[in-house]
């Protein structure tokens, strides 16, 4: 069925299926091709729009209005408060990430497989999940590195520190994001698909799932109440709105109470020659010698992330307006100790989240700052500059920072987990091994909120191994 055959005009008020997904990002798009694989009858509704990998708005700053959940104004409550990117729209965050594909490092697996009494969850355990996630988005190590990537990699042989390239999902002019790859494979096999569609609500009845209430949204806003009943509803909505739409729900067990994230701390860079790195994807090597705790990467880098960072303190950076082809933007992020939560509250529609560093992350965040500043010196800057407001920024790597301002520092992430953790131990975890909610038959999630903790790499790759792992036991036990 094509997706045309579910415009707003053509949506019924009321639908049936075997499964219904909500969310498109990578875990509902990784069990969508699974389902439709063996003829299951699967409906995925999406909250934002469907804009074809060849129809993606040529300027970032459109991209972010079209595709990013409240045009990227997002932020998790705390000291300091720490913005957060989501996407919104089909495909999710596979439409909006870097593409880096990485594998959760083997102790971590073996910690949360104990802690949280994870069945099958050991490196040798997930490994041919990894190899088939990398197989279905073409994950390669590039060609070719731009000197924005050479960076990273000149910085780690100067202090003889380890750094790695990436593999990412794509090649020198395409990302092979959900839109290129899994859902125009599932589109041809029957996967129906409704954009522009708000799930308000699950219908619970004695631990289970009767029905969804949802909205549709018509290109000139108009709305139309549709009703969803499936024998199994999948929550692949990620870490922050598939624990709003459960507690909306009346689920609340272990749900959003342990949200974590990699709060990650940037550098302007000025280097004396040329290192174009806008036209670049995002750079293809990391510095992990300080890994799990701490990773050193390169941020994406277009005109439109290079003006912001001026703007957000003209007064200081103001200098660099016209050196843009000479400068990067890079970053220090940690795998914190502390949590936060996402809650909702009678009267307001959007979730509240809060994210609580405690001392031992502020600590690794100016730990991670300063390796980060004496990487990029090591590798030939000549001006660093943190994403502190009022700081003037570093000549040379002659003094450490002993603490962030906790009111003139700007942390951000891209990656949230954790707020639905997997797991026997029901004192910590919201569903069991394989991701069914626990007290349920019928109400499953499939996406970064499954995983136990914040991991200390991108988190793609793995939310797309274990969704490929619980959808074989689910296709196991499953009747229809």
């Amino acid at each position: 069925m094509a997706l045309s055959s579910y415009d707003f005009i053509s949506v019924p008020s009321e639908l049936s299926c075997e499964v219904v997904i909500i969310g498109s990002g990578v875990g509902g798009s990784a069990l969508a091709r699974q389902l439709l694989e063996k003829g299951i009858d699967t409906l995925i509704l999406e909250e934002g729009p469907y804009i074809p990998a060849d129809n993606v708005p040529s300027s970032y700053s459109e991209q972010i209005q079209a595709m990013w959940r409240n045009g990227g104004l997002t932020a998790a409550m705390g000291a300091p408060m720490i913005p957060y990117a989501e996407a919104r729209c089909v495909g999710g965050g596979s439409e909006i990430n870097s593409a880096i594909i990485q594998r959760c490092p083997d102790a971590l697996l073996d910690e949360w497989a104990n802690t949280y009494q994870i069945e099958r969850f050991s490196a040798d355990g997930l490994k041919p999940y990894y190899e088939q996630s990398e197989e279905l988005v073409h994950a390669q190590y590039p060609s070719e590195y731009g000197a924005d990537s050479l960076v990273l990699k000149r910085a780690g042989e100067a202090l003889n520190w380890k750094a790695i390239p990436l593999k990412m999902a794509r090649n020198a002019s395409t990302k092979f994001s959900m839109t290129r790859t899994l859902l125009p494979q599932s589109l041809m096999k029957g996967l129906r698909l409704i954009p522009y569609c708000k799930v308000e609500k699950l219908l619970v009845k004695n631990n289970e799932v009767k029905g969804i209430k949802a909205v549709v949204t018509s290109a000139d806003g108009q709305k139309k109440p549709v009703s969803i009943k499936a024998k199994y509803y999948f929550c692949c909505s990620g870490a922050i709105n598939t624990p709003a739409l459960l507690l909306k729900s009346g689920v609340s067990k272990n749900v959003g109470q342990s949200l974590k994230m990699h709060p990650t701390i940037k550098v302007l860079a000025k280097f004396p020659e040329e290192i174009n790195a806008a036209p670049s994807p995002v750079p293809g090597y990391a510095i992990t010698e300080f890994m799990p705790d701490i990773r050193i990467g390169g941020a994406v880098f277009n005109p439109s992330f290079f003006g912001m960072y001026l703007a957000a303190d003209f007064e200081n950076r103001a200098s660099l307006l016209n050196e843009m082809n000479s400068c990067g933007i890079y970053y220090a992020m940690i795998r914190p100790e502390g949590m936060g939560s996402v809650k909702m509250f009678p009267g307001i529609k959007e979730p509240v989240v809060k994210f609580n560093l405690n001392k031992t992350d502020r600590s690794n965040l100016v730990k991670g700052l300063n390796y980060l500043k004496q990487a990029m010196f090591a590798a030939g800057a000549e001006l660093v500059i943190p994403s502190i407001k009022g700081h003037k920024g570093w000549l040379d790597n002659s003094v450490n920072l002993d603490s962030l301002p906790q009111d003139k520092t700007e942390l951000m992430t891209i990656h949230l987990f954790s707020s639905c953790p997997m797991g026997e131990n029901q004192k910590l975890c919201a569903t069991d091994s394989y991701g069914k909610v626990h007290g349920f038959d019928n109400l499953f999630i499939s996406d970064a909120s499954l995983i136990p903790g914040a991991s200390g790499v991108n988190p793609q790759g793995s939310i797309m191994a274990i969704t490929l792992r619980n959808a074989e036991h689910f296709l196991n036990t499953a009747t229809f």
